[in-house]
């Protein structure tokens, strides 16, 4: 009878013998953990328990599906790390989306002035209309001060009202 065996990823099973459940990525940065697809559902759990030898590698991982709650042990042939390495196809296209990026904004440049232009126009709109406003609240408090002091003048022939300028500053009432 033919036995079959399973694939286990060469960075999995290295971290499995170290102990590990994490790692950086040295030419990214980027934190990696390992993972698996559920069994029940085929969404990506995450590890929840393990069991390891004495500090040494480890002999059981225990992963939970954020999906369906449970849990299930996963050998190592299914496990694989999340978010993917890099390898050298992941370089290659990491420097094919520079050179994008660069013509795209080159591109963008070109359009990003245009758009500068336009909303600098609207802005001096915005800002005229605004200036107008300001001038017609002016003109408006203008208006109201002379109505205002008119009031008073009145109130104070009546006797009525608030003191006089003089009476303020003795502290005295008229």
């Amino acid at each position: 009878m033919a036995t079959t065996t399973t694939r286990v990823s060469g960075a999995v099973s290295r971290m499995l013998e170290a102990g590990q459940i994490s790692r950086v990525d040295e030419a990214t940065g980027v934190l990696q953990a390992l993972v698996a697809d559920c069994p029940d559902d085929g969404n990506r759990a995450t590890v929840r328990r393990m069991t390891r030898e004495l500090g040494g590698p480890v002999m059981e991982v225990i992963m939970r599906c954020p999906v369906c709650f449970k849990d299930f042990v996963a050998g190592p042939g299914v496990l694989y790390l999340y978010p993917a390495g890099s390898g050298g196809g992941a370089r290659k296209a990491a420097a094919g989306s520079a050179k994008a990026v660069k013509a795209g904004a080159a591109k963008g440049s070109a359009k990003s002035a245009k758009a500068a232009k336009s909303a600098k126009s609207a802005l001096g709109a915005k800002l005229a209309t605004s200036a107008k406003m300001a001038k017609t609240a002016k003109a408006a408090t203008r208006a109201a001060k002379p109505a205002a002091k008119g009031s008073a003048k009145s109130a104070k022939k009546a006797g009525t009202g608030r003191a006089s300028k003089g009476a303020k500053k003795t502290g005295r009432r008229r």
